[in-house]
């Protein structure tokens, strides 16, 4: 039951900061000032350096993308990059919805089409 609180919990940090980074310039709607950037770096250690300082997991990897690069990625504990399997959880499912709405926003997906229209064997 724990896990699942902390998997949903990380789910809505990795939501909540994908949305604000997807949002494209530092300015909201409607404002002709800029908007406050967020500081990605103290975000990830303020919530993850505490899960892993306190054990409750064994370690964590964070990656937030601008558009189509990195504009932050950092990793939390001990850490083989080489040789670590992640499992990706449910976080997979909002990265996977996201995707898709970037393909219906550019015309490349129909949501109300078959979708055996887009599947290959």
């Amino acid at each position: 039951m724990r896990r699942q609180r902390t998997a949903r919990t990380i789910v809505r940090y990795f939501i909540a900061i994908v949305f604000s980074i997807a949002g494209g310039p530092s300015r909201a709607a409607g404002q002709d000032k800029p908007t406050r950037s967020i500081d990605l770096s103290k975000l990830a250690d303020d919530y993850f350096g505490p899960l892993v300082t306190n054990k409750r997991v064994t370690a964590a990897a964070v990656i937030v993308t601008d558009k189509e690069r990195p504009a932050f990625s950092k990793v939390y504990g001990p850490i083989d990059l080489e040789r670590s399997v992640w499992k990706a959880a449910s976080v997979s499912k909002a990265v996977t919805a996201i995707a898709v709405m970037r393909l219906v926003e550019q015309g490349k997906v129909n949501l109300d089409a078959d979708v055996n229209r887009y599947l290959r064997t």
